[in-house]
């Protein structure tokens, strides 16, 4: 049973950078990933049972640890009670008044939630250390496989194009190519054989790499008739 829920008045990236910049200015380091689920399932209007559900928890854990615990550091940090209740009243008042009172980031703001990937430059982007340094990392290992695992509108795409952009600009050091492979544009019969998938996936690839694909060649492995 969802709990009621008043409609936000902005957008919920916006509150993000809000909650986390005062977070930062309070503790010196920002909203953790567990967090940040928690603090936009709440601005969704959802209970932690569905929260928890989307993020891979147990309920309790977040109705009686991580819950608490960030509203307690939210209303240090906002000067106010903070709650699961009246959360989007406190952050929506603290953004309009940053914005009208200071010269700020929150000045370019356009208070309309961002559809889609966030550009590389858009200051609503949120980093949150360590994923950011930890994939970038990870990504110039050879034969690394990452992860990135959230509830939806939680910036995965966002952070993959950054993951990537890390990557080319390091690619001279590390002779590293990038490609973008989107699998929700695959025929979905491509996913019902192991082998259709992966003669489909190396074309894919060394298509874009503008390279002579070894299917049907030395892999072993036939295209087919098409």
């Amino acid at each position: 049973m969802e709990e009621s829920h008043q409609e936000p008045s902005l957008s919920f990236e916006i509150a993000l950078k809000v909650a986390n910049e005062a977070v930062f200015a309070q503790t010196s380091r920002h909203l953790k990933n567990i967090e940040v689920a928690v603090l936009q399932g709440a601005w969704l209007g959802y209970n932690y049972d569905k929260i928890a559900d989307q993020v891979g928890y147990a309920p309790e854990y977040l109705k009686h640890d991580v819950g608490p615990k960030l509203w307690k550091i939210l209303s240090a940090s906002l000067g106010e009670k903070v709650s699961k209740t009246n959360l989007i009243a406190v952050l929506s008042q603290k953004a309009l008044s940053a914005n009208s009172s200071n010269p700020s980031p929150l000045q370019k703001f356009d208070f309309k939630a961002p559809t889609g990937i966030i550009p590389l430059d858009s200051a609503l982007y949120i980093e949150r250390y360590p994923i950011e340094s930890r994939c970038y990392e990870e990504i110039m290992r050879s034969g690394s496989l990452l992860r990135i695992k959230a509830p939806d509108k939680m910036g995965k795409t966002s952070l993959m194009i950054r993951i990537l952009a890390h990557a080319q600009q390091t690619s001279e050091e590390h002779q590293v190519n990038t490609v973008l492979v989107n699998l929700q544009r695959a025929d979905k019969a491509i996913f019902s054989d192991l082998d259709r998938f992966l003669r489909w996936f190396c074309v894919s690839v060394t298509r874009k790499l503008n390279l002579n694909h070894q299917i049907g060649k030395d892999s072993g492995l036939r295209i087919g008739n098409k």
